[in-house]
């Protein structure tokens, strides 16, 4: 008899405590998210909720979003951002809504404002009347793709003949120094190519004495997010995309994402912290088809420690 009254104690304490840690979950101010259609079918609508759904387990608090249509202006991005709650803790717009962050801040005084600009620069000074601005910390990423492909392509003197391609469109000097740092870092002695969309590796460069008869790069790492004709290389690929992984090519090896959603997590611990704006590295994933790298090939979880402390090479 007392066992079981104990049995039934335990379960009401327990659920008592389910209860009310579902009431302050339920009572806290919310993040408001936002987003539109375009975006949603490039990510995936079931990735970005599971993702919505883990962050808000890891906030402890409710993680809002919305999808707006194609082509809503200012007001009907800060007019949806505020359907969703009257007091949020933060609200977030992709970098393509910033003027309908600063229409949502204009209208709300004192709101907590983030525009998540990706490799966009912040375009305005910050301070008051200014939504906050986080940016993608590009070089950080440059410099672990590079530490990367090293681990791909191998290290030491009989590397000498890889090839590693870097297909970019406007990186500055201190980008490239970022990438090539990482492999001489690696001790890698293979050659880095630096080329535009459309541009390919010397013939003479990949003639059979000087990689042992291969015609393609030993590793393709593209920066932009078009759809370039090189993805139908057979060589591994460290892709810088926000697209679902199960529409990417299978040589997939690596993948950095800076999208909304793999920004929020960071942005919304900075903010919590006090911090008006800063960089955040991309989330560096592996293709679950190839999840032995982790252990084989790439300690990805040392690469996504590694921060680019590089001098400032710029003119």
């Amino acid at each position: 008899m007392m066992k079981s009254f104990k049995r039934r104690l335990g379960a009401l304490t327990a659920l008592l405590v389910l209860l009310a840690g579902a009431g302050v979950f339920f009572l806290r101010r919310p993040v408001v998210m936002v987003s539109d259609e375009a975006f949603g079918l490039l990510y995936g609508e079931s990735r970005a909720l599971v993702r919505r759904v883990f962050l808000s387990a890891v906030s402890f608090r409710r993680i809002r979003s919305i999808e707006l249509a194609e082509g809503a202006g200012p007001d009907l991005a800060a007019q949806a951002a505020a359907s969703l709650s009257r007091r949020p803790l933060a609200v977030f717009f992709p970098f393509r809504y910033r003027d309908g962050a600063r229409r949502y801040l204009r209208n709300r005084p004192g709101s907590t404002v983030v525009i998540l600009g990706g490799r966009n620069s912040p375009e305005t000074e910050a301070g008051e009347g200014e939504p906050l601005w986080f940016s993608t910390d590009l070089r950080t990423d440059l410099y672990r793709a590079g530490v990367c492909a090293a681990a791909i392509t191998g290290s030491g003197g009989s590397y000498d003949r890889l090839k590693v391609a870097l297909y970019e469109k406007g990186l500055e000097e201190g980008d490239w120094a970022a990438f090539s740092g990482a492999l001489e870092d690696q001790r890698w002695t293979g050659q880095p190519y630096f080329l535009s969309p459309g541009e390919n590796i010397p013939p003479e460069d990949l003639a059979g004495g000087i990689t042992g008869g291969k015609t393609e790069p030993d590793c393709t790492v593209i920066l932009g997010r078009e759809d370039f004709d090189f993805l139908n290389t057979r060589s591994p690929l460290i892709l810088f995309t926000w697209t679902d992984p199960a529409l990417l090519p299978r040589n997939t090896a690596v993948v950095f994402d800076d999208s909304p959603w793999a920004q929020l997590g960071p942005a919304l611990a900075a903010v919590q912290k006090g911090e008006g704006g800063g960089l955040i590295p991309s989330k560096i994933t592996l293709p679950g088809y190839n999840r032995d790298m982790e252990k084989d090939i790439i300690e990805i979880n040392r690469i996504k420690r590694l921060k680019y402390e590089g001098k400032n090479t710029d003119n």
